[in-house]
């Protein structure tokens, strides 16, 4: 298992915010040759719109859902799971630990840090 925390450099909506940490999380997955992943996430609404029961409405939503699948399918096997109420805290932990972590720290849990909005990089 690999934890994983993203910093961004921007402002963004929660949603567009998890979108950005998913498409790091599943850049680092095909980076390592991974071929199965399940990725546990605490929104429903994003969870849905990824596992295609639910459309993206907002523009740049779309296109970040539309680079998610696009990674999926390079991936190969991805699960998408929406965590219920007693792991959520668990996954803030991880994002408290984005924000509090020296950069020496990094070694130890994969820390990105995303600059900009681009959707490519």
């Amino acid at each position: 298992m690999i934890k994983m925390a993203l910093t961004l450099g921007f402002v963004e909506s929660n949603n567009e915010a998890e979108c950005k940490a998913l498409l790091s999380g599943l850049r680092t997955t095909k980076e390592l040759g991974i071929r199965l992943l399940i990725v546990h996430y605490d929104s429903q609404l994003v969870a849905n719109q990824l596992n295609g029961e639910y459309a993206a409405r907002d523009d740049q939503m779309v296109a970040y859902i539309v680079k998610a699948q696009h990674l999926i399918q390079e991936i190969g096997e991805v699960v998408v799971k929406q965590i219920g109420r007693e792991e959520k805290a668990h996954a803030s932990s991880l994002a408290s630990l984005a924000l509090a972590l020296k950069s020496e720290l990094r070694r130890e849990i994969l820390i990105d840090f995303q600059p900009s909005r681009t959707i490519g990089d």
